[in-house]
Order: C-alpha cells, then structure tokens, then sequence
C-alpha cells in the first residue's frame, strides 16, 4: 500500500458512501495525512502483522477472520485509508479520545464490517509490543494481554452470530500499556475514584469503610439510581474530619451503606484509602472458571510484577474491583463453596451504581424477552432466574482488598 496517495476527507467520504465522518475523525485528518507518507508503508505490512500474530498466538478460528479482514482493507484504498486515519487518532495523537466512533462502512465491507474496528486494533497491538518491550515485559504476560481480543471477537460472534469486534475502547487500554493480564485476573492501575473512604485500627488492625460526602443512599443502603430506581426517601451521607475526631456513615463489609453514624478518635485509626490514592483495579476475563487458587495466584504475581516491569508507579495502597460477581445477594442463591461466593469474601464489599440489565447481559448475553423461557442449563443461570422470578434484583458491587490485608484465603473483612 506504500504507492497510495491519500484522498482529501470529501473523497474518503464519498468512497465510503458515508455521509460525514465523525467529528474526532475529521478533525485528526490533518495530523494522518502528515504522517501517512512517512508511516504508511509500514501500516498493517506484512512485516509488522507477522509480529503480532507470532506475539499474541491468537486462536485458530480469530485468526482466520482477522487475516481476512486485513485483506478486505488492504483491497480498498478508502477502506485503508480509514483505518490509518483510525490508528493516527487513537495510538499517534496527543490527546488520544476516551471512545470511539465508528462511521458506518457497510458498503465496503458487507458482512465483514464487524470487523473492521479489529484491523485497526491489530495496529494497537502493535503499538503494544513496542510498549512491553520497553518494559521487559515477558512473552507470555504479552500474549496472556492480548488475548482479551479473541475473547472479544468470540463474545460478539456468540451474541450476533457473525464476527466482529466492539470493544475498541476498553482494548485501548491493554494497547497504551495500561492494563495487563496476570495470570486469571487483569490488572490496571488508577487513581482511586470510589466515594468512600477505609479507616484501620492502629492496635487491633480493624478495618472500616466511610461513605463520602454527598453520596446518595436508598433507605436499603444502596447508590441511588441502582436499578434505575429513584428512592423517594433517599438520604445523604455526611463526612467530617476535624479537631482529632472522625465521623461518618459506615459502610457494612456486606456492601449497604448504614443511616446511623460511627464517631473515631482519630488518634486511634489510621486512614488507609481515599480518592486519588494508587490502587490496581482488577478485571475478570470471560474465558474460564474462576479458580480460587488461581485468582489468588494472580494477586501474588502483581506485587512484584508492576515493582518490577512499571518502577515508576507508586506501590498500590489497595486492590479494587467493580463488578456483578461482587452482588452480596449472590451469597444467599450459590453454594458457600462456588467460585463466585469464595471469590467475593475476600474483599470488603460496597455499593456500586449497577443495573440488572449489565448482570443478565454478563450471564445470558442480555435480558430475555421472557424470564421464564431462559435457558436454565447452569447452576449459575437456574440460580439467578429463580431469584429474579421472586421478585428480587440483581446489580453489582464493589470490593477493596487493602494491599497490606492482601492474604488470599483469609476473608478477613465479612466475618
């Protein structure tokens, strides 16, 4: 594709039978176009493809739609084009965008159109590569990050029945080296933003989480919004730090947030967690069991992992998650001894603004059009129609794990 010279916006356009390309996109023109004559060439090559498939070993049957769809656009000066255009805004500006929009490439592409966001991925992983080599980071911890594409591109074809992709935004992360695959779990440093803060005893080592500010509670001790539902008689939660004394409304290990109020002697309990402090916020990807052990494997290998490979990072004061797996209600519907129920007691639980609709597209792929017609072939799927049939509500939760509390197996904070 080297002997390509680039179309004007209009004739990208046109070529595409698109009616106008996306605001991000036309305004990143300018900064492609500088870069297509000294880059281009190198663009989706054979050369750079060959790296990333030999790095990321992607399964058999994702290989075979990607390479295809490689092929698509390289036919396709327009088709490429777009795609430079793509990688140029989301791997080679400065202010990289949040989300991505797509314009509509049906015409060119036909059934492979799903597919096009994971040519320009391709690209990303890429991008990838160079990151992990400058960190050092080991073959397999690259190829175990990257596998979040296939896992991806499956999970489409089971939902719609033919290939695609449409998770650029979230594979933005593991490509600028944000994220990264330790074994079971995925790990990603942020900034805690959560609007809570946790408290420690400095003598008996005990652990207490205070609500934010502000922070709008159901009168059962939830988000308000959960579910979508504006409480009538919702309150709101008070904080207060001052003259040695700290008070607040506790959040119960449980995951509820409690009306009644706790006042600390300061002098007594050491704050160990508030918004802006680092933590490593943990992803569980779709592709197996939830092995206790395993998990557990994962967080030992992220201590000396990020130490190691990312020196610069500040040491994480805590371990976080969001997710439906944290709903405490599943406690009282699964086995004590299912991987989910082991898995959410070792955090301390709290509430997380989720609706039902993200719980049942996790386990059914989205809601049923009738509960009661839902496959029931797991004891996970027969678990949750039951108490959804009840007339209960599923929703999400949230958990820390304090970096210094971290002893997989303990569960030391629900009781």
């Amino acid at each position: 594709m080297s002997g390509q010279s680039l179309m004007t916006l209009a004739e990208l356009g046109d070529a595409l039978q698109v009616e106008g390309l996306p605001a991000r996109l036309a305004g990143g023109w300018a900064e492609a176009a500088a870069r297509f004559s000294g880059q281009g060439a190198a663009f989706l090559s054979d050369t750079a493809l060959d790296e990333v498939f030999r790095a990321c070993q992607f399964p058999e049957d994702v290989a075979t739609q990607l390479t295809e769809a490689v092929a698509v656009a390289r036919r396709n000066p327009a088709l490429f084009q777009l795609a430079w255009l793509w990688h140029t805004v989301l791997f080679a500006a400065d202010d990289p965008p949040e989300s991505a929009e797509w314009p509509g490439a049906e015409a060119a592409l036909g059934e492979m159109a799903g597919m096009f966001p994971a040519v320009v991925m391709l690209s990303g992983l890429s991008h990838m590569l160079t990151v992990h080599r400058a960190r050092r980071i080991p073959a397999e911890i690259t190829q175990a990050t990257a596998s979040d594409l296939a896992i991806w591109i499956r999970h489409y074809h089971r939902l719609r029945g033919r290939w695609g992709f449409s998770q650029l935004p979230w594979m933005m992360r593991h490509c600028r080296g944000g994220l990264f695959r330790l074994g079971r779990l995925q790990f990603e440093p942020i900034p805690f933003s959560h609007p809570l803060r946790v408290f420690k005893h400095r003598v008996s080592g005990e652990v207490l989480a205070l609500s934010e500010a502000g922070a709008s509670y159901t009168r059962e001790g939830l988000l308000n919004g959960t579910n979508h539902v504006d409480d009538a008689r919702a309150w709101v939660a008070d904080l207060t730090v001052a003259d040695g004394v700290i008070c607040g409304h506790p959040i119960d290990p449980m995951g509820y947030a409690r009306r009644e109020t706790v006042t600390l002697p300061a002098a007594d309990w050491a704050q160990r967690l508030t918004p802006g402090d680092a933590v490593l916020n943990l992803h569980i990807p779709e592709d197996g069991k939830m092995a206790h052990d395993a998990c557990g494997a994962s967080l030992a290998a992220a201590e000396g992992f990020f130490a190691r490979h990312c020196p610069e990072m500040p040491p994480p004061a805590a371990y976080v998650c969001g997710s439906w797996l944290l709903d405490s209600q599943l406690q009282a519907i699964l086995p004590p001894n299912a991987n989910i129920v082991q898995f959410q007691r070792e955090f301390y639980l709290a509430p997380l603004l989720s609706h039902q609709q993200d719980v049942f597209g996790r386990i059914f792929g989205g809601m049923p059009a009738d509960l009661t017609q839902a496959p029931r072939d797991t004891a996970l799927r027969r678990a949750v129609l039951d108490f959804t049939l009840a007339g209960h509500a599923l929703r999400g939760g949230y958990g820390f794990i304090l970096r210094d509390d971290l002893q997989w197996g303990a569960q030391r904070y629900q009781g």
